[in-house]
């Protein structure tokens, strides 16, 4: 059934940038029919930090390493403006919220006091519960002075996150990651003394890798590193520098057939299995048994249980209540927009409750059966899948086979409204016609 992944990158679903429109006039309609209902569903919160010390060549986040410590002080004014105005707009003050997220770009490039004035504002607009779950994402670099991780233990947060994605050293310098192997260690020792949880993210996938390279270097990680969790990504060659794809194309390089990466991402799990890592979902292997607080912020980005999220900062993307919105505005027009009182979107659209999750569900595994026959055509596709051996329903909920899992890609992209799908392989085209060199070799 299918022979290939979709070169779309699927990593948010649905994108408003692909159908949404650019008018804020959209939103505002939407703010209007909101009304003073009650929402219990699972929220999230994400503040985007758009800095880095080094621009990374695979990363497509909104990001500039052209900042200063003006320019951000002048992000930490401007996102707490921007969480005034969503809820004055959406009318949302005291919206539970089971976690929140701070990322980037680079979100330790921030001084431990402007962290705080975020806090306190989200604390301020609304009802932060207790045991939600608080990650702050960061850069080696900008963590790993004691006091830092002090300071951020101190505020509240619970999981650390930071990224290695390969530790083989020519990769890393091709990739342009600064940190050493030594520097990654001492910071991972150092956080587990302080954080219940310590994450990092590791890529398989790169051009000309080999399933033998995965065991070796992920077990090296292992071995270094000695994390609880491992969020395991492929590498998605329409988000990285196009630089950086014509420079390993004229070296020779070339990317992985779908097949390999399959491979790749066997080695990987066998790899984590063999280290006592247990399967959370597809893209994130834990060492903990239970999750430490639930919702998180994952389910709550791809939808489960109707899980929604806030996002602030420009580059973040929010989902909420049926409209989702991107705020993928350059600097000046974002300033602009909130000096004028308006939320600072560039993109619009509406969705179908519980469609994030009819589409994501792939990525946990498994989706409740009475949750999962919203329309017909939905239902000839899971049918299909079933008959393909891809998934299997008990009577309670339809779950992947091990077929399933090799496929998980694919499926996201099957699963889509017809619409939806369209939008992603139209961009898909026209990225491809502008970002990958003639001659590469793409599976």
């Amino acid at each position: 059934m299918f022979t290939e992944f979709p070169h779309s990158s699927l990593y948010a679903y649905p994108v408003p940038l692909l159908t949404g429109e650019p008018a804020s006039s959209a939103f505002s309609e939407f703010a209007s029919t909101l009304g003073a209902v009650r929402n219990e569903h699972p929220t999230a919160i994400y503040i985007h930090v758009p800095f880095c010390l080094h621009i990374c060549n695979f990363c497509g986040f909104t990001k500039s390493d052209q900042w200063s410590q003006e320019s951000v002080r002048a992000f930490t004014k401007q996102t707490i403006s921007e969480v005034r105005s969503v809820c004055n707009h959406l009318a949302i003050s005291r919206q539970k919220i089971h976690a929140i997220f701070f990322g980037g770009g680079t979100a330790s490039v921030l001084p431990l006091s402007c962290v705080e004035h975020i806090l306190s504002a989200l604390h301020q607009a609304f009802d932060v519960l207790p045991e939600a779950e608080r990650t702050f994402e960061g850069d080696c670099l900008t963590l790993r002075t004691p006091e830092y991780l002090t300071g951020l233990r101190s505020l509240g947060f619970t999981r650390l996150s930071f990224g290695v994605q390969v530790l083989n050293p020519d990769m890393r310098s091709i990739l342009n990651l600064r940190p050493t192997r030594q520097q990654l260690a001492s910071l991972s020792r150092a956080a587990s003394q302080l954080f219940p949880e310590v994450a990092i993210d590791y890529i398989y996938g790169w051009p000309n890798q080999t399933e033998e390279f995965v065991i070796r270097d992920l077990s090296n990680v292992i071995q270094c590193l000695a994390p609880t969790t491992i969020d395991l990504f492929q590498f998605e060659p329409l988000d990285a520098r196009p630089e950086f794809l014509a420079r390993m194309y004229e070296a020779g390089a070339t990317l992985p057939s779908s097949a390999a990466r399959q491979e790749c991402r066997r080695a990987a799990v066998s790899v984590l299995e063999d280290s006592s890592f247990c399967e959370s979902n597809y893209t994130k292997f834990s060492r903990q048994i239970t999750p430490i607080s639930s919702p998180s912020y994952g389910s709550c980005y791809y939808g489960w249980n109707n899980g929604q999220v806030l996002g602030f900062g420009r580059g973040s993307q929010s989902f909420f209540r049926g409209g989702m919105w991107g705020n993928a505005l350059g600097h000046d027009e974002y300033v602009h927009q909130l000096a004028v009182g308006n939320v600072p979107i560039a993109h619009f659209a509406g969705y179908a409750e519980g469609e994030r999750e009819l589409v994501t569900w792939p990525r946990r595994g498994w989706i409740a059966s009475d949750s999962c026959h919203e329309t017909l055509e939905y239902s000839f596709k899971l049918q299909e899948l079933s008959r393909k051996g891809f998934i299997f329903d008990d009577s309670r909920r339809c779950v992947l086979t091990s077929t399933g899992r090799d496929w998980v890609p694919s499926l996201l992209h099957f699963l889509m409204p017809g619409d939806q799908q369209r939008a992603f392989d139209r961009e898909t085209r026209e990225r491809l016609g502008t970002r990958i060199p003639a001659g590469a070799t793409i599976e």
